[in-house]
């Protein structure tokens, strides 16, 4: 097998010493063991809104950090108009400056980095592979809602989406729901990939890390991921006050600007809250599978399809109650029998769901075993990516 250089351009991905189990360094890390790989990402952590600095950590792959000027909400014109920008200029300076590469892999978002990378690959006559982890301007114009000038102001967004779709040689997409919108405008073969996890590590972390502790006879009903607008965690708090005494206590693994209202809401109900917050992934994982539900509340409009959450749910065998309004994810679900989907936006409803499982120990149990089994068959890494690594190598 000749050896390649392989360019894998991610807008958010980890950089050393991050470690949220991201896609892109674990495709690097797989390709680098046979090829020369370099992975370009930015000098801004979206997820932390830090400056990163230039990673000292020996890696099998080359990581480069690209200039991005620091913004500090996701939905804004500044991250949009200046941040993004401002990256991609920096970056076509910077593929113009060193060797073509025999492969890229490009992550969109973002669509300005994007369209650097496929024009690059064009004059350079260089195979170029997509890899869609959201859509652009969708996400933005349901975040944004004015009636017509939405349309218009995001119209110049989409044809360029639009234009990178038809630029790759073969789509990649975390799930069908993105593989369809890329397909509709490109002729080129697409394939889904979801996110997942590497199962024998998610297990190998949650056996080596202590787990949460519980009080007799108490339930524990968790959130992992971001308490950001898109997820109705004041809903859930809603529900759990219905049942009183009944319900389980609510873990919220993660923070964001949404979570002090979350837990002053809670507070003012005398719901039971846990407050482990973001943890490093090893704990993660123990504290997840400490728990005995999952619950996955995500708004009624929200462009969120098969995310990383999901994964680590069904890796930790809970099953899941989920207000998601998305045909793909409660397909999965049902076809599992790995969880309950409930209509958003339903305080009683959704408290009805967690009755259920918390009153039912061998529901719980079962919806576990098929929760697990669904992160075998559809959400492990070292089958699911399997694809992407052929398609790169060869």
């Amino acid at each position: 097998m000749t050896r390649k250089k392989i360019l894998i351009v991610a807008h958010f991905c980890d950089c050393p010493p991050e470690d949220t189990n991201n896609r892109f360094n674990y495709i690097a890390e797989g390709l680098a063991s046979k090829h020369e790989v370099e992975l370009i990402t930015s000098s801004f952590s979206h997820r932390d809104k830090t400056s990163r600095a230039t990673p000292t950590d020996e890696l099998p792959y080359k990581i480069t950090l690209i200039d991005e000027p620091p913004y500090r909400k996701n939905v804004s014109l500044r991250r949009l108009f200046h941040s993004h920008r401002s990256m991609a200029r920096s970056l076509r300076k910077y593929l113009a400056s060193h060797l073509t590469p025999d492969v890229i892999y490009c992550a969109v978002p973002s669509l300005d980095v994007a369209a650097v990378c496929a024009k690059f690959a064009k004059a350079r006559g260089v195979p170029f592979y997509l890899d869609v982890q959201d859509l652009w301007p969708e996400a933005f114009s349901l975040a944004i809602r004015i009636p017509l000038l939405s349309k218009l102001f995001f119209l110049p967004m989409k044809r360029r989406a639009n234009l990178i779709y038809r630029s790759a040689k073969h789509i990649f997409s975390v799930s069908d729901t993105y593989a369809k919108r890329a397909s509709s405008v490109s002729d080129a073969p697409s394939s889904t990939v979801y996110l997942g996890t590497e199962i024998s590590r998610f297990d190998k972390c949650a056996a080596s890390t202590e787990r949460i502790t519980k009080d007799e006879d108490e339930l524990l009903l968790v959130y992992l991921g971001t308490v950001g607008a898109s997820y109705d965690l004041s809903l859930t708090v809603h529900a759990l006050h219905v049942l009183g005494n009944r319900a389980p206590t609510l873990v919220i693994l993660g923070n964001g600007p949404e979570l002090d209202s979350v837990v002053r809401l809670a507070n003012r109900l005398g719901v039971r809250l846990r407050l482990p917050g973001k943890l490093p992934y090893p704990e993660m994982c123990a504290v997840l599978c400490g728990c005995d539900i999952a619950i996955n509340p995500i708004k009624k409009n929200a462009p969120q399809s098969i995310i990383n959450k999901h994964a680590d749910y069904a890796a930790a065998g809970l099953p899941v109650i989920s207000t998601q309004n998305c045909q793909e994810y409660s397909q999965l679900l049902m076809e599992y029998g790995a969880g309950i989907s409930v209509a958003e936006g339903n305080v009683l409803t959704l408290a009805e769901a967690i009755d259920k499982l918390t009153s039912d120990e061998a529901l719980r149990e079962e919806m576990g075993r098929a929760s697990r089994r669904l992160a075998e068959e559809r959400f492990d890494r070292r089958v699911a990516y399997a694809e992407i690594f052929n398609c790169l190598m060869n």
